[in-house]
């Protein structure tokens, strides 16, 4: 992790709460957010992007939510 820096972004995929506990320890840990971007995203089938957003908003972490607009827009089994 010691290679990343400001122009690389980490992408996290959450199914649920054991990955975001899982995810915040890791980003925590390895101070990533320090080094560079990093999203989480809310795996469509599992993990409501407003849940998502709940727990980033609670976690106080500086980590950004994704949302993967295509799966939004024409549905979850869609891939562009």
């Amino acid at each position: 992790m010691k290679k990343l820096g400001a122009q690389d972004v980490v992408k996290i995929v959450i199914c649920g709460r054991a990955d975001f506990d899982w995810a915040t320890e890791l980003v925590r840990r390895h101070r990533l957010c320090e080094m560079c971007s990093v999203y989480f995203l809310p795996s469509s089938e599992t993990v409501p992007p407003a849940g998502l957003a709940e727990w980033i908003l609670e976690s106080r972490l500086p980590v950004r939510l994704g949302i993967q607009l295509h799966k939004v827009l024409w549905g979850p089994d869609t891939k562009r």
